[in-house]
């Protein structure tokens, strides 16, 4: 199956696409300016993969928690493909595909966060087992310390995302003072391949699931600033 996916909940800009066996993919931080430049990317990819946009089969987004901006970009570019083009559309949490990534991790625990700002990260754990990933914490919106609160304690948890980036002496001194190693990976790029991969075996397992664009919607986690406002003008 022709399965592009489209992934900007961060500053990172991930286009994937999967045809057959062979895996493209451009992944670059764009600095939430994926608007910009998403659909000359996508044409590259096409291009890479001799493929045109009227061979697609399948659509995949990441749905979020992340950038207000970047996760609405990353929804409605692939509802509108899914809408055009009449194929179906999966949408996968952002953090699932970051740790699906993650592919240095055979058995263990993964941790995922996003810079939410204001103090807080969009975070989610997983654990990893021979090649599989399963959710543990959900993505939510928490501070670090709550986040790290709720991960049990074990020897050693991989942390990946630009929020460990940002809080990156709290993750150090929390694990210090508990016992745990938080391997962290500064600058951590998902895998187009992976991202791919993951919306394919969600539409096997259930296709009857996908085949309204509607349906896949953001995930936001809490109100934008402006939406903040709004209410509180109206209240």
């Amino acid at each position: 199956m022709n399965t592009p996916t489209i992934e900007s909940s961060t500053d990172i800009e991930l286009l994937a696409l999967t045809k057959g066996k062979e895996h493209y993919q451009f992944a670059e931080k764009t600095g939430l300016s994926h608007s910009t430049d998403m659909f000359v990317n996508l044409e590259w990819l096409l291009d890479s993969a001799r493929i045109n946009v009227g061979q697609i089969d399948l659509i995949g987004a990441g749905t979020g928690p992340g950038s207000f901006t970047g996760v609405r970009i990353a929804v409605s570019t692939a509802r509108m493909l899914s809408q055009i083009l009449g194929v179906p559309l999966v949408g996968v949490k952002s953090h699932e595909i970051y740790a699906a990534s993650c592919e240095t991790v055979n058995n263990g625990l993964i941790a995922v966060a996003f810079d939410a700002k204001k103090s807080r990260v969009y975070a989610a754990l997983y654990s990893r087992e021979n090649g599989s990933t399963s959710p543990l914490i959900e993505p939510g919106d928490f501070t670090m310390t709550e986040f790290l609160e709720k991960i049990p304690s074990v020897g050693m948890v991989t942390c990946i995302g630009d929020g460990f980036t940002r809080y990156s002496a709290e993750l150090r001194d929390y694990g210090t003072a508990n016992g745990t190693v938080y391997s962290f990976t500064a600058d951590f790029m998902p895998s187009g391949k992976a991202a791919s991969l993951l919306v394919q075996e969600k539409f096997r397992e259930s296709p009857q699931s996908y085949t309204d664009y509607l349906k896949i919607l953001p995930r936001y986690e809490r109100l934008s600033d402006a939406e903040n406002a709004y209410n509180c003008r109206n209240r």
